[in-house]
């Protein structure tokens, strides 16, 4: 992990056997096969470059079907890649600052994305006044139970 500048999305697949991975900054959200017992990380490719959307990658959450969740940083939205990299959804948002995403609610398909108001231009904060809200939108994928382990 030599160089990174904004550690951000990082995510397990359900199995554990993947970890997802972003440095906003690079733009590409990456994927590493997780050795058992946690002994080491081998790099097994990008899951999605940064051409995928627009905005940077940052915030993430990871799907009961394995999709991977991305609210994009001055993107303006939040989209969904399947583990073999397509991107399947997209959810444009009335803020250009989205950064974090979570599933929940009593269904576990009530997408929670956090956006920024923070180091935003005034013309920016005039196109776009909810920047720094908490948006919900339902979505089709439920998200999956919380990990629980042992420290």
């Amino acid at each position: 992990f030599g160089g990174v500048a904004a550690a951000n999305g990082l995510e397990f697949s359900s199995d554990g056997r993947i970890m997802y991975f972003t440095d906003t900054t690079e733009g590409t959200i990456r994927r590493f096969a997780v050795a058992p017992q946690f002994a080491g990380l081998v790099e097994i490719g990008p899951l999605a470059g940064p051409s995928i959307a627009p905005g940077s990658p940052d915030g993430a959450t990871v799907d009961l079907e394995g999709g991977y969740w991305s609210a994009r940083l001055r993107g303006g939205c939040v989209v969904r890649i399947d583990r073999n990299g397509h991107l399947t959804d997209r959810v444009d948002l009335p803020s250009m600052a989205p950064t974090c995403v979570a599933l929940g609610g009593e269904n576990m398909r009530a997408l929670f994305i956090t956006s920024r108001r923070t180091r935003q231009s005034s013309d920016e904060l005039l196109r776009f006044p909810e920047s720094g809200n908490l948006f919900r939108v339902e979505v089709r994928q439920a998200g999956r139970p919380p990990f629980s382990c042992r420290v």
